[in-house]
């Protein structure tokens, strides 16, 4: 029997997955966070994976588990509740976003139990973090050249054939060992994600930057406040600690 046939009701059972899940969670009478990732796992699994704002509104509740789960562990000193499933993020201010994304397969550890958020990400590791999270269909042609070979070379050339991401040098190379800078996450994002042009200047250090229009469309977003009120650190590289949490902030737009 389908979870909407248990149930009873019209609702999609990817709403009533969700319902639960939310309720073990914010619920103190009943709450069990092991179900509620359960529950909220299985919506995800049910939601179409058309419904970005249904897909977001999951993973959201997901680092809302997360966090719930760091604060109670860390009250009850409980170190090993804090680090799963890795053993260097209990510190991490990405730890929400870290687990949600890691919980939903968007993005993985980096080997031996670790997540290495202070590591900063590549152009080839933003293609398959990013490609997941934006579900993007496969890609027929082969857009460059130097990535023949590489596990990411499927992502770069779906990324590439959505326009979310461009060429390096003459065009014909991806550079998929080159580090991402934040003024170039800005770019991938604001791609990838179609946001809205912005009306304001938000930072001072981005005038007349190739990348300035998407970094204001971040910041009128919610997906990023800068690295200081004034300054977006056009040319600081995004690690994957960050990457987590700008891709967590833009899902749950």
């Amino acid at each position: 029997m389908t979870l909407r046939e248990r149930l009873g009701e019209k609702k999609p059972a990817s709403a009533w997955a969700y319902e639960i899940g939310q309720s073990y969670t914010e619920a103190p009478e009943i709450r069990e966070l092991s179900q509620a990732e359960r529950w909220l796992k299985r919506g995800l699994e049910l939601i179409s994976e058309d419904d970005r704002p249904g897909r977001a509104k999951c993973l959201a509740q997901l680092g809302r588990v997360a966090w719930v789960r760091f604060n109670e562990a860390r009250r009850g000193d409980r170190p090993d509740a804090i680090t799963r499933p890795f053993s260097d993020i209990a510190r991490s201010v990405h730890l929400p976003a870290i687990l949600a994304l890691s919980d939903s397969g968007v993005m993985n550890g980096c080997g031996d139990g670790r997540f290495c958020p202070n590591t900063a990400v590549d152009r080839a590791e933003m293609a398959q973090v990013l490609w997941r999270a934006l579900r993007l269909p496969a890609a027929t042609a082969d857009a460059f050249s130097d990535d023949d070979g590489l596990p990411a070379e499927p992502a770069i050339n779906a990324l590439a054939a959505a326009g979310v991401v461009n060429g390096c040098g003459d065009g014909t190379r991806y550079c998929p060992d080159e580090p991402v800078t934040r003024a170039r996450m800005a770019a991938y994002l604001a791609r990838g994600f179609a946001l809205a042009p912005a009306t304001g200047d938000v930072f001072a250090d981005d005038d007349g930057h190739g990348h300035e229009d998407s970094i204001n469309r971040l910041a009128a977003s919610g997906i990023t406040l800068g690295c200081t009120p004034t300054r977006f650190c056009v040319t600081g590289k995004v690690t994957r600690g960050q990457l987590a949490s700008f891709l967590v902030r833009a899902l749950d737009r």
